[in-house]
Parts: structure tokens; C-alpha cells; sequence
């Protein structure tokens, strides 16, 4: 065997010059065949082709051919930078039909060097190799790709993506079954795949490859070849762990909270595509798991159901906060509620659930159709293609009842039409015919539906169906539109039942007694003979005795539509402002608790917003203050207690009574009113929206420390206190930045009222709050006011006559220290001269806090020894339960909030243990209240006769509210005239959190 390889030199020699010749043409003219010039440099002598089978062939390196190729190549490729995809097609063409093996190397070996020397792109080059791959010829298919995974280190990694997407399709070309010769050539495909696609390699991001793989078999109908499956699997593998860190494993078993400012409350990981059928928002085709690529309709459906669920819903389906749109997610929400309304309904379920489900569906209705997210009549018709596979029957009532919801709060208001800019009768299309439908699908009888019983509430649900045909009808007449329907024969009955009892309308004393008020007004609400009858019902006539006892009952109300309830507002509403407009008695009449009760119930139904803008502003300036007293107990008892009131409220409501309380002319009992009522509203301004309206008045306003119309109290140090509380404690849980306001804030609080906290207390607050609540006290205050004490008392009794005791302590800096002499006079006389109380009741009611602060430091400054609380607790007593001083949840708040250390603490909080359970007058009230009140006492019938029989065995002795407030007798032992809601117990609930927010747990062991 000879080892012999010598090209034809005479042959390339004139290859090379041909070559050299059109390529110094002009450019017009360098067109030339490749292939001839490849064929005729790679051709075989006479003698290598005579000893073709006897030879063995082999590369030299630096053979002069080799040489020479590569020189032409590099000028070739070069110069025609144009033509490059052109003749490297024409190039590897030549190449895949070699036979001759050492040709394939030196030609491959060629183009490896035309790229190391830059001449060529590694990325143009493998794209041409794979074009012309074909498994048929084993030689060019091994060696080819061989030479691709040694240049495809130089290619970048998009073009590494895309050769993984040619490369799986040269695959996917293959047949499933190949001969077993080529089985070692496919696996050489195998381990060029899986070097491009080993993480190692680094050629391009898994994400990349992963990617290219899912768009190439997108699901179980596009599978790859099995030589590649095993290293496609390996990568996908390795990819699930990714997609687990960037998607969140549980994030469809998680649920947003509502009710938070989404600025807090971020809602971005629940974000969801709605072009992509409501599906979370997940980039690129990593390997999620089936929960996170399918449909979220249970979150649509939860968050719709919430109540102030319009901004997270919008954050979610990324909607336009200024324009509503309507969402298909938000209708199918709605409509899936009105179908789990429906089984419920099937069920039998009490009459209180059902409503409690109904009234949840009329009111999620109104709210995203108002809003346009979702359109009434869209909502229908969805709702009746899900009840069409249904035998849902025995909801129907309540489902018609739910429209007649919507329909009477859209019959009357005009600006809704003018606001979309439609036809005014384009309800005819968009809301009768899609109830219509519905109509047809759930009433299918074949006889009259019958006469209700109107003893039972079901009756208004029983016939709303007939209800809303003589709405639409009136509707219909009033717009001057011809309905496409006529009358059912189902309803006829029904109909001309209702238009007789709207014609014989019963008296105020049978109204109370059956439902059928409620069933005309729901149709007729703006009946003012309906209207008449109900507030007769609740304050009696001129001409009735005894006056009515009962309030509206809340099944009464709750089967009211909507706009009904707010047209009897507005009635009890008028009727109050009459009642302020009337002229002053000596001893005005008290008002009816009926009344007070059913307008409190309308509050928790409707809000407080014309409470706040109409009635409270007329009666403060008639000063008309039994009714303001009776109006805080509804507002301190029942609208902050029951009702969710919206942020803006709260805020202008807590405006009002901090004005109200900077006033002097209001009697004592008022004053303490509205310190009850401003203390319920602050607890419940713990919510980071409260937050951000605080930071932007405190950055606008520099004087909020200042203005009584602010936020702060003037004169009660003790609802600052809670303040600060509330603004810490919602501070620690959304973790707001504070940096640019609350030391504005901090500086007006102690700008209004100087305080400081305990050092106990400074481990509860956040940081931010340390610099501002926690600073010593001097070191001779006890001294200062022990001394001050004995001083106004050696003044006290150095007065001869009642004028000089009045002027004194009434109109001098000495009336903060009165409450500290009325203290020394209890101990050292065991009375107290009725001149004091003639002094107290002469005083402004505001001045009246700091004496009480006054008093407390007092006693427990001079009270170190266990031996001397039993008597202290005695004396506290007198003042509050026999001499009516002082209110008993004032004292206790005060006593809570002072700033007391270590043994001071243990001495406050022991005195305050004793006044609370030792002695028989708080414990007997609290326990009477808890065994004869039910949980529930609101729905009670009878709750009025129960709290008064309450406050006669238990008085609640004030400074009554009606009559001469000058006047000694205001002091006579007897129960106040104007207390209907509140009592002792309830007023000192409020008082106990924020003693255990501020103490540490040495106080809170000793209470």
C-alpha cells in the first residue's frame, strides 16, 4: 500500500488563474461556477485513480493543493460578501455528495480555517452544513457533524437558538424505524444535541432552548423523535425548579386581601392576561404547572364577591382605571353567583342565608353594572345559559326580586342615560328582553301563579316577578315606548292583586303587622302615602298615645329594594330636621327610640353621607342638642360598630366632631358624647389608605396641630393618644415609609396636646415613633405637683364666700387642680360641699380632661403602699357612682394611657383593678347586661323596653341633656332622658385595647 496524494497541478494551476481573473473583473462580471472550481482542485491523477481499491489515502497538512484551496477560498469569500449564502450552498452541495472521506476532511478542514482566520461567520456556516445533512450518506452526516460542534463555539446565542429549532426539525424529517447501520451515525446527533443544549456548554440560556422546544411541540399531538427525547427530557427536567422560583408553586391557592390600598397591598403577582382567557401572566414556555396555565375563574369569582373589589379587580385584568370596560371574567363572576344563589335556593336553607345570598347578588349587580364592567343584560343572558342544563325552580323569586333591585335604582335616574349617550329606550333591548328570557326559562307553569300570604316576608319574593312587569310598564308608559311583549298570562293575577292593594293602602297600626307595605313600595317608591305610613308607623300622629314602641324590623327592611330604603331615608331624614327646626322648649320631648332605631338600621344599610353633609351641620347650628346626643349614640353604637363606612367618611366625619367638641357652648354630657363617638371612629382608621390621606395633609397643611377643624383634639390628650396608637400600630403592619411626614404629624400632636409614653411602652412602637413619644420627665414633678395641690387647697379654704370658689376655680390656670382638691376634701372630711358641684357644673365640659389627668397623677404619686388602695378604690367610687364626677370609661381611659413606670404602673393599674371588679357596681351592671341582652340585640323587637328596664335598675346618672343646664337639679340622682343605645358597659369597652397596646407586661400581669 502506497500512501501517495498529489493534485493535478497543471489543472488547479489554471483553476487558481481562471479565479484570480474574474475576480479582478469588474463586479458586474464576477460570476463564476464554484463547484467547477472545487472539482477541479479536489480531482484525482491517472495514477491515484489507477490504484483507486490499492491505496491508502492520507492528508498532509502542508501540501501545496491544501494550501492553494484555502488562499482561493479566502479571496472568494471575501470579495463576494453579497454572494456568501450563495456559494456556501453551492460549497456544501459539493460537499454532501462526496464519497471519498479524505475529500470531506479536506474540504470541511477548508471552511474550519476560512472561520478561525474571521473570513466566515461560524452561525452562516452550521446553517448551510444542516441544510444539506442527509442521513442517507453516513460518511458526510458524521463528519458534518463533527465539524459543527467544533465551530459552534463562535456562534452567539440566538443563533445557537436557532440552530436547536433546525436541527430538531432535520429530525423530525427522519423516519421512526432506520437500519441498524445507522444507528451509530443518529446517536452522533444525539450527542451534538445534547452538547448545544448542556447548561455547561454555555452556548445560550436553558430558557432559550426551552422555549425553541415548546414552540416545536406544543402539545401531546407534536412529539419529537425519540433519539432526541431523552435529552429534550433532561432539559425540561432541569427547568421545572426554574419555573417553580419564578412563578410561585401557590400562587393559585392564594388570594388577595381586599379592602387594603393595593399601593400596600400589592396585587402584581396575581396579574392576569385576559386576551389569553384569564390565565396569570408568565413569561416565556417554561414547564408551569397545569394550575398556573389554566383559566383563574375561582379568583375572578372570589375577588367580584368581596365588596370594594372594583380596584383590585381592575389591577388584576389590568383594565383603565378613568374608563370602564366591560370584562367578560367579571359577567361570568356575577353570573356564576347568581347560580350558586340558585342551588342554594334549592336547598331550603333558612330565610335569613337565602337573603343574606340574594342581597350579596343584587348588590354585586348594581355595583359593576353602574360601573359598566359588567352589563346588566350580558350578565342575564350568561346567567340563563348556565341555568338552561338546570332544574333551578325554587330560587326564581328571590332571582326576580334581585332584578327588581336594579331595575327600580335605574328606573329613576336620569343622568344615566345621558352619561353613555344612548336611545332613552335602548333598555328595552339591553335589560326587559334579556329578563324576559330568564322569565321564560324559570316560570314555565301552566297555571296563574297565586295570591301570596302577605303575613310572610316570602310574599314580596313570591310576586316580584309581577313586580317588575308593572315597573317596566310604568317605565315604559313614562318614556312613551311600547313594550315588544304583552302581559303573561302567569302574572295577570299577581298584577291586578297589586294595583288593588296600592289603591286601599292600610293605616300605620295594621302596616306592622303584614308585609304589604313593603311589597307596594318596592313598585311604587315614590308613593309618598307609603312613605307617610311607614314614619307614622315608627313616630306616631299627633292624635296617638302612647307613642310607637316598636321600630321598623329588620326583616322589614331587608325585603325593601334598594331605592326604596333610601327614599325612607330621606323621609326620616325631613322628619328630624323638622324636629330641630321647631322652637325651644324648656324641657323639649324626648325623641321616639322607634324612630332613632329604624333610622340607625337605614344608616348600616345606606351609610352616613347624608348624615354627615345635611343633618349633623343643621342640628349643630339650631343647637338643637338632644337630637345630636341621640345621633352620636346611633353613629358611636351603630354606624361605627355595624357598618363598613368608606375611608373619606371617617375622615370628614371625625373632622366634624373634633369640631363640634372644640365648641364651649355644648352642655357636659354632649361633650363626653362626642369624645365616645370620635373614639369609635378612630379605632377604626387602622386601614394604609388612612395612612396615605394623613401623610398628604400633614405634607399640605403645616397647621394640623392648630386648627379645630383638623384631625387632632384640642383638649383631650387621651384621643390623641389612641391616635397615635392606631397610626403605629397600621404603620408596623403595611410598613409604610414615614420619612416624609410623621414628624410633621408627631409635631402637631404635641403641638395640640404634649404628651409622652411610658418607657414600657417603647418596645411596642415602631422605631420611627421613638424619637417623638419618649423623652424624661423633670426630675421634680412629683414635687411640683404635690405642692401645687396643698397650695389650692390652703386657697380653697381661705375664700369666704361661693362667687370668690366659682371666680377662682372656674376662670383662673387653678381649675385644673380642682378635681385634686375636690380629692383632698373626700379624704380629709369624707364629703364634698355642694358648692363644688355647683363649680364642676359651671365649668367648660373640655377643661374637664385635664383635670381628671391631674387627679390621677395625684393619687397615684401619693400612693406607694398596697395598704392604701382599698381606700383609694372606695373613693374613686364615690366620685364616680355617687357623686357623678366623673364618668367611669373616661377614667379608665385616662388611667390606661398615662405614662407610668415601674412601681407608679403597678400602683395605677392595681387602683384600677379594684375600681373595675372589686366593688358591686360595675361588675353587677356587666354581668345583668350580658345575661338578659342577646349577641344579636339589635333585631331584638323589644330592645328598647329591655335597655330601659336595664337603666332603671342600673341608673345612668349624667348631666341630663334637656331642660336648664345651669340649674342645680341637672344634678338629681335619675336616669338621663336622652341615653336610647348607650350604657356604662358599652361606654367602657372601647377604653380597654388601648391599655394593652400601651403597657408593658408588667402592667398588663397586674390588671
Amino acid at each position: 500500500s502506497v500512501a501517495l496524494h498529489q493534485a493535478p497541478t497543471d489543472n488547479f494551476n489554471m483553476a487558481t488563474s481562471e479565479l484570480s481573473f474574474v475576480v479582478s473583473a469588474p463586479a458586474s462580471q464576477q460570476r463564476y461556477n464554484l463547484s467547477a472550481i472545487l472539482e477541479t482542485s479536489t480531482v484525482e491523477s491517472s495514477l491515484q485513480s489507477l490504484f483507486h481499491g490499492c491505496i491508502k489515502r492520507v492528508l498532509i497538512p502542508s501540501s501545496k493543493p491544501q494550501e492553494d484551496l484555502l488562499e482561493t477560498m479566502k479571496i472568494l469569500f471575501s470579495s463576494s460578501s453579497p454572494d456568501t449564502h450563495r456559494y456556501l450552498d453551492q460549497y456544501f452541495i459539493f460537499v454532501a455528495n462526496q464519497v471519498n472521506h479524505l475529500r470531506v476532511v479536506h474540504l470541511l478542514k477548508v471552511v474550519s480555517n476560512l472561520v478561525a482566520m474571521g473570513t466566515l461567520q461560524p452561525r452562516l456556516v452550521c446553517e448551510a452544513v444542516l441544510r444539506y445533512l442527509d442521513l442517507s450518506k453516513e460518511m458526510v452526516w458524521r463528519e458534518s457533524l463533527k465539524f459543527i460542534k467544533e465551530i459552534i463555539g463562535g456562534v452567539d446565542y440566538k443563533g445557537c437558538r436557532d440552530l436547536t429549532k433546525q436541527l430538531l426539525q432535520k429530525f423530525d424529517q427522519l423516519p421512526l424505524v432506520v437500519p441498524e447501520h445507522q444507528i451509530p451515525a443518529l446517536l452522533q446527533g444525539q450527542e451534538l444535541l445534547a452538547y448545544i443544549l448542556n447548561r455547561n456548554s454555555a452556548l445560550m440560556p436553558a430558557y432559550f432552548a426551552h422555549d425553541e422546544i415548546q414552540r416545536q411541540y406544543p402539545d401531546k399531538n407534536h412529539t419529537p423523535h425519540w433519539v432526541c427525547k431523552e435529552v429534550i427530557g433532561k432539559l425540561k427536567g432541569g427547568m421545572v425548579t426554574t419555573a417553580e422560583m419564578v412563578s410561585g408553586i401557590v400562587l393559585p391557592y392564594l388570594r388577595p386581601v381586599l379592602g387594603v390600598s393595593t399601593t400596600y397591598m400589592p396585587v402584581n403577582a396575581w396579574r392576569l392576561d385576559s386576551s389569553k382567557q384569564c390565565c396569570y401572566t408568565l413569561k416565556g414556555l417554561l414547564p408551569y404547572k397545569e394550575s398556573l396555565l389554566k383559566p383563574q375563574d375561582d379568583l375572578i369569582y372570589y375577588i367580584v364577591i368581596q365588596p370594594n373589589s372594583k380596584d383590585v379587580i381592575g389591577s388584576i385584568l389590568n383594565l383603565a382605571r378613568q374608563t370602564s370596560q366591560p370584562s367578560q371574567f367579571v359577567e361570568e363572576a356575577i353570573a356564576r353567583l347568581g347560580v350558586v344563589a340558585m342551588e342554594l335556593s334549592e336547598h331550603n336553607l333558612e330565610a335569613q342565608r337565602l337573603f343574606e345570598v340574594w342581597n350579596q347578588m343584587a348588590n354585586i349587580l348594581i355595583f359593576y353594572s353602574y360601573l359598566n364592567l359588567a352589563p346588566f343584560g350580558s350578565v342575564l343572558e350568561r346567567l340563563r345559559e348556565k341555568l338552561y342544563q338546570l332544574h333551578y325552580r325554587k330560587g326564581r323569586g328571590y332571582l326576580m326580586w334581585t332584578i327588581l333591585q336594579y331595575t327600580t335604582s335605574t328606573s329613576t335616574s336620569a343622568t344615566a342615560a345621558k352619561a353613555s349617550q344612548q336611545p332613552s329606550n335602548s333598555w328595552v333591548q339591553k335589560e326587559f328582553l334579556p329578563m324576559m328570557s330568564v322569565f321564560d326559562l324559570l316560570y314555565q307553569d301552566k297555571e296563574p301563579l297565586p295570591v301570596p300570604d302577605t303575613s310572610k316576608p316570602s310574599c314580596v319574593y313570591d310576586v316580584s316577578m309581577a313586580s317588575l312587569w308593572i315597573s317596566y310598564t310604568k317605565k315604559a308608559e313614562a318614556e312613551k315606548v311600547t313594550l315588544p311583549r304583552s302581559t303573561p298570562c302567569l302574572l295577570r293575577k299577581q298584577i291586578e292583586w297589586i294595583e288593588k292593594l296600592n289603591e286601599e293602602i292600610p293605616t300605620a297600626s295594621l302596616a306592622m303587622k303584614d308585609y304589604t307595605l313593603p311589597l307596594l313600595l318596592n313598585i311604587y317608591n315614590s308613593n309618598e302615602k307609603l312613605l307617610n305610613v311607614l314614619l307614622e308607623s315608627t313616630v306616631g300622629s299627633p292624635t296617638s298615645s302612647p307613642y310607637p314602641t316598636t321600630p321598623l324590623a329588620c326583616t322589614t327592611l331587608n325585603v325593601l329594594v334598594m331605592h326604596a330604603k333610601v327614599r325612607l331615608m330621606d323621609k326620616f331624614k325631613n322628619h328630624l330636621i323638622k324636629i330641630t327646626e321647631l322652637p325651644k322648649q324648656p324641657e323639649p320631648q324626648p325623641l321616639v327610640h322607634a324612630l332613632l332605631e329604624s333610622y340607625g338600621r337605614l344608616l348600616v344599610w345606606l351609610g352616613t353621607r347624608n348624615l354627615q353633609s345635611q343633618l349633623i351641620p343643621l342640628v349643630f347650628k339650631t343647637q338643637s342638642w338632644h337630637v345630636l346626643h341621640a345621633l352620636l349614640e346611633l353613629i358611636a353604637y351603630r354606624a361605627a360598630v355595624h357598618l363598613q363606612l368608606q375611608f373619606s367618611l371617617k375622615f370628614q366625619m371625625l373632622q366634624q366632631f373634633q369640631t363640634v367638641a372644640g365648641v364651649n357652648v355644648i352642655p357636659n354630657q354632649l361633650f363626653v358624647s362626642v369624645e365616645t363617638a370620635v373614639l369609635r371612629i378612630i379605632k377604626g382608621l387602622n386601614t394604609p389608605e388612612f395612612l396615605i390621606q394623613l401623610a398628604k395633609q400633614c405634607v399640605t397643611d403645616p397647621k394640623l396641630g392648630t386648627d379645630p377643624k383638623l384631625l387632632l383634639s384640642a383638649d383631650s390628650e387621651e384621643l390623641n393618644k389612641v391616635f397615635v396608637l392606631i397610626v403605629a400600630q397600621t404603620v408596623h403592619i403595611s410598613n409604610m415609609d414615614t420619612s416624609s411626614w410623621l414628624d410633621l404629624f408627631m409635631k402637631a400632636v404635641q403641638t395640640a396636646t404634649p404628651h409622652a409614653w411610658s418607657e414600657s411602652a417603647q418596645q411596642f412602637f415602631p422605631q420611627p415613633f421613638h424619637q417623638h413619644c419618649f423623652f424624661p420627665l423633670p426630675a421634680d414633678h412629683r414635687t411640683i405637683l404635690i405642692n401645687k395641690v396643698d397650695e389650692e387647697l390652703r386657697r380653697y379654704k381661705s375664700k369666704n364666700n361661693d362667687a370668690e370658689l366659682i371666680q377662682v376655680f372656674n376662670e383662673t390656670d387653678s381649675s385644673a387642680f380642682f378635681y385634686c382638691v375636690l380629692w383632698r376634701l373626700l379624704l380629709d372630711t369624707g364629703s364634698i360641699p355642694n358648692i363644688c358641684l355647683k363649680i364642676v357644673l359651671l365649668g367648660v365640659p373640655k377643661k374637664q380632661g385635664a383635670q381628671v389627668r391631674k387627679l390621677v397623677d395625684y393619687v397615684v404619686y401619693t400612693n406607694t403602699s398596697n395598704t392604701q388602695l382599698n381606700n383609694v378604690a372606695i373613693k374613686f367610687n364615690e366620685l364616680v357612682w355617687k357623686y357623678n364626677f366623673i364618668c367611669l370609661d373616661r377614667l379608665v381611659l385616662c388611667m390606661v394611657l398615662r405614662r407610668y413606670d415601674g412601681q407608679d404602673a403597678q400602683v395605677c393599674f392595681a387602683i384600677l383593678r379594684h375600681l373595675l371588679l372589686v366593688p358591686q357596681e360595675f361588675s353587677q351592671r356587666v354581668s345583668f347586661f350580658v345575661r338578659e341582652v342577646p349577641p344579636n340585640y339589635w333585631e331584638v323587637p323589644s330592645w328598647d323596653q329591655k335597655h330601659a328596664v336595664y337603666l332603671r335598675q342600673y341608673l345612668s346618672v349624667t348631666i341630663a341633656i334637656s331642660g336648664d343646664f345651669s340649674s342645680e337639679h341637672c344634678w338629681d340622682t335619675k336616669p338621663s332622658k336622652g341615653l336610647n343605645t348607650a350604657n356604662v358597659f358599652w361606654k367602657c369597652l372601647p377604653a380597654i385595647p388601648p391599655g394593652v397596646r400601651s403597657c408593658g407586661p408588667e402592667t398588663i400581669g397586674a390588671l
